[in-house]
């Protein structure tokens, strides 16, 4: 299966994680502070997406591998999310709600971070670039994938009008 990935797509990722650094400073800085700050009353953050998710993460935490648990969002990060899932729902021609666009680009971001931060050697930007790409490429092939294996099908009632113009007949 091919995945189109255009090249915006990597100067957005740079920007996304940009704005959730920032935003992870702030929060380290007076975490009280900054929910009290927060775009969110509830909600504003970004963490792993599946049981098998976080038990990878809890597994890195014990063996003491770097490892981001969670992401604080911003209304900059969800603009940025948005056009991300924007490209890639029409380069990719998904078949899919914009916000299900938004929770494949949260978890694309969340999986490469945690395994760019688990290489012990880190990689030089071209690297880092066919990681994305792979990261990126496997989540929309799975995200394809979970789409075909449903049939969405609607009742369709066809009235016999003879039946029902008789059952009229018989109650007037």
């Amino acid at each position: 299966m091919n995945v189109q990935i255009p090249n915006d797509v990597y100067k957005l990722f740079e920007d996304l994680y940009s704005e959730y650094g920032k935003e992870h400073a702030l929060f380290n800085e007076d975490p009280i502070k900054y929910i009290k700050n927060s775009d969110f009353i509830i909600g504003g953050t970004l963490g792993p997406s599946s049981k098998d998710e976080f038990e990878e993460i809890k597994r890195r935490k014990d063996l003491e591998i770097p490892t981001v648990q969670q992401f604080h969002k911003s209304k900059q990060t969800i603009c940025i999310t948005r056009t991300i899932s924007d490209i890639l729902i029409r380069s990719n021609q998904l078949c899919c709600l914009s916000e299900e666009g938004h929770d494949l680009v949260d978890c694309i971001a969340f999986k490469y971070i945690n395994e760019l931060l688990s290489i012990t050697n880190f990689r030089d930007e071209a690297e880092q670039k066919k990681l994305l790409q792979e990261t990126i490429g496997n989540k929309i092939i799975n995200f394809k994938a979970e789409f075909e294996k449903y049939e969405f099908k609607f009742p369709v009632f066809v009235w016999d009008w003879i039946k029902m113009s008789s059952y009229t007949r018989v109650f007037h």
